[in-house]
């Protein structure tokens, strides 16, 4: 383009060449518009870099780091070195910064502790030290340790431990990682008894967020602090760590619910996998707890549990699992509350006490009459709940039931009959 056509109708070709010269420092409006005209952004002529190339640039120190957590230093440092040679500390100052401290990982992973240290040492700020220092004293830490230097890793730990009270992060990932790092500079001197402190401190504070929800608001919290105090850019990453989190919990919410899924499904036919869908469920359990799931997911999975222990005939796991899984059920699923006494009713009838049989299956009968609910999973437990009482004798329960079965599918008996049933009444 011609100095004419950036110029348009805002400024002289005159003013365009002063611009080009240095001698003129045109205003952000002014270059936005000849921004415009030349297809580009106020970014890019700023800068030299777009919004769109920032983001590649991250995404190439993201891919670094991930190589790095798979052992391939060379990898992640090449990476490094192509966002290293894209910006510097006037262009993308976060992004360098960024870079750099992937750079000292990369050469930590590699086994050059010394290079590494005095990388990371050069990125602490003392000035501004906040969230962003603390995971690179974090990793001082670690690579002092691992250099054999534990009266530095103790004294830079401490430094970052000051961080972590000061920001409230007690018991959130980069806590806990410092803790034991800091435990085993401790136990390298022979203190063990500090290094007990420090890991009974550390596994206190995460005992007590409690869920992963909790660790969410934990980390939220802190980003809000922050923010609060003008420091937006110490902020971000930890408000990105909280919805990670969230995510995860929802990724882990629903593979729990799948496992539930296929627990389940393991125990059913004429041969059930017990090895297999005890391995699920119970790893299940452990993902739905993580992701604080919700009540009907929580005693789902207990149930499905119970039913794989009688079927182990393990009669007492069984009936403690049914319990437990009316009691993390609660009110919100009744369904699953009168199935838990359908189970512990058919312990009863396998151990020979059919009075405590009846009672429990009577029980189901009273609070799954309180669900309305016509599909074939209702059909379902209803059919089955009417064999189980034909089994010990119960024929009127029986016969009731089997008439709920067909009901829940949205059969009806023809009207004759109908008229039949309420004369005989």
């Amino acid at each position: 383009m011609t100095q004419s056509q950036v110029a348009g109708e805002d400024v002289s070709t005159a003013y365009i060449s002063r611009i080009e010269d240095g001698q003129r420092r045109p205003e952000a409006g002014l270059l936005e518009r000849m921004a415009g005209r030349m297809s580009t952004t106020l970014e890019e002529l700023l800068l030299g870099v777009t919004k769109n190339q920032e983001a590649e640039l991250h995404v190439e120190l993201d891919f670094a780091e991930l190589a790095i957590r798979a052992g391939n230093a060379k990898t992640a440092l090449a990476k490094v070195a192509g966002v290293q040679n894209a910006t510097s500390e006037t262009i993308l100052p976060q992004v360098h910064r960024r870079a750099s401290y992937v750079r000292a990982l990369g050469l930590e992973a590699a086994g050059d502790l010394d290079e590494a240290i005095l990388l990371l040492e050069s990125l602490i700020d003392e000035q501004t030290a906040d969230a962003r220092t603390l995971r690179v004293l974090v990793s001082l830490t670690r690579c002092h340790r691992d250099a054999g230097d534990q009266i530095r890793a103790i004294e830079v730990g401490e430094r970052a431990q000051a961080l972590v009270d000061e920001h409230k992060l007690g018991g959130l990932g980069e806590a806990i990682e410092l803790a034991a790092i800091l435990a085993g500079a401790h136990a390298a001197r022979g203190d063990v008894d500090d290094a007990l402190r420090v890991c009974r401190a550390a596994i206190e504070s995460s005992d007590a967020l409690g869920s992963g929800t909790g660790k969410v608001d934990a980390y939220a919290r802190a980003a809000e602090r922050l923010s609060a105090q003008g420091s937006h850019e110490a902020a971000l990453p930890l408000a990105e760590k909280a919805l990670r989190l969230a995510e995860l919990g929802d990724e882990a919410r629903h593979l729990g619910r799948l496992r539930t899924e296929l627990g389940t499904l393991l125990l059913q036919g004429d041969d059930p996998d017990l090895d297999s869908a005890i391995a699920a469920l119970e790893k299940a359990e452990g993902e739905l707890a993580w992701a604080t799931a919700d009540a009907v997911d929580r005693g789902q999975n207990l149930l499905a549990q119970a039913r794989s222990r009688f079927l182990r005939r393990d009669f007492d796991a069984a009936a403690t699992l049914a319990t437990a899984s009316r009691t993390a059920a609660g009110d919100a699923a009744p369904i699953v509350a009168a199935e838990s006494h359908v189970l512990e009713g058919q312990i009863a009838a396998e151990q020979g006490r059919k009075a405590d049989a009846r009672t429990a299956y009577r029980e189901a009968i009273r609070l799954a009459g309180d669900v309305e609910a016509a599909d074939r999973d209702a059909a379902q437990f209803w059919f089955e709940l009417g064999g189980l009482l034909d089994e010990i004798g119960e024929r009127d329960d029986a016969s009731d039931a089997y008439r709920r079965a067909a009901a829940s599918t949205g059969l009806v008996a023809p009207r004759n009959h109908q008229r039949k049933a309420e004369a005989a009444r």
